[in-house]
């Protein structure tokens, strides 16, 4: 098999956790001249913890504009690496919509870091977990170094 690596997809919750899987991907990218799909999520169930005299529609077009930001953000990083990148918003839950826009865009990766914005410091994140648990794709999980080592003696 010889497999080459031409779509990376590269979700983005623009957070600094997020942000340590910039330059694995961005390294890979000009590595195989790949193109890169940069998404971001808007997580749906925040909706639940808004307050109760917000509608819907005004808290998700507030929820689009950060998103809309965040992806500025990666764009800018990409486009400065010379890197060929689009971006992508959705709405629903994070795990299964990037696994969804990975097989519509037939990606040959997923590049994300193992914690996004909203994660405790567990050994893998519920929505890397999530990926794994919802995609075919080959996925590279990129932790930081500040988590701890879920194997080393107490």
């Amino acid at each position: 098999m010889n497999w080459k690596i031409q779509k990376i997809l590269f979700p983005f919750d623009g957070s600094e956790e997020a942000a340590i899987a910039f330059d694995p991907a961005i390294y890979l990218a000009k590595k195989e001249n790949a193109e890169v799909i940069c998404l971001y999520v808007i997580h749906l169930p925040s909706l639940w913890a808004a307050p109760i005299d917000v509608e819907r529609e005004d808290l998700i077009a507030t929820l689009r504009i950060d998103a809309e930001k965040a992806l500025e953000k990666a764009v800018k990083k990409f486009e400065e690496a010379g890197i060929n990148i689009s971006k992508v918003v959705r709405e629903g839950s994070p795990s299964t919509e990037i696994a969804k826009l990975a097989a519509e865009k037939d990606v040959d990766l997923i590049v994300m870091a193992s914690h996004g914005a909203h994660s405790t410091k567990s050994y893998l994140g519920s929505v890397a977990r999530g990926v794994l648990d919802r995609t075919n794709k080959t996925v590279l999980i990129v932790k930081s170094p500040e988590l701890p080592d879920p194997f080393a003696i107490p």
